[in-house]
């Protein structure tokens, strides 16, 4: 299939913490899930389930490549996150979708809840985060 040219490139997305980009990212996963709530009963007709939507949960699982210099004092790395884990402190997570040319973004409230570093023979350092939010989220385009 012939591509159409608006296809989102690694190079124009970003995802912030906070104010911060984050240092050394590599990949993330922005994952929507949906409760449904059975609503089958004695009077449902046919042998098939009915469901309704409930409650929403998001969340935002990432890897990077750890940075302790940050390449600048303006960026996230696994000690800020470490940081923001043990305090138990909320964090906004803002994702771009072309944050170089004023695309939309969604943006959500919550907390880490779950922080990894892996160190092997004769490889980069990596950490892991996810993210699960906490209320809504809102979707707008980066000014």
């Amino acid at each position: 299939m012939a591509s159409n040219g608006n296809e989102a490139i690694y190079t124009d997305v970003a995802l912030l913490i906070g104010t911060k980009a984050m240092a050394g990212l590599t990949s993330y996963d922005y994952q929507t899930a949906i409760d449904m709530i059975e609503t089958t009963n004695f009077n449902t007709t046919g042998n098939s389930k009915t469901k309704k939507p409930g409650k929403v949960d998001r969340t935002v699982s990432l890897e990077g490549i750890h940075d302790p210099n940050k390449g600048a004092t303006t960026m996230q790395d696994y000690w800020d996150l470490d940081v923001l884990v043990n305090a138990g402190t909320s964090v906004v997570v803002r994702i771009y979708e072309t944050y170089a040319s004023n695309g939309k973004y969604v943006e959500m409230t919550g907390y880490i809840n779950s922080l990894g570093i892996k160190g092997q023979d004769n490889a980069a350092v990596n950490i892991s985060a996810s993210f699960m939010a906490t209320g809504g989220r809102t979707v707008g385009a980066a000014s």
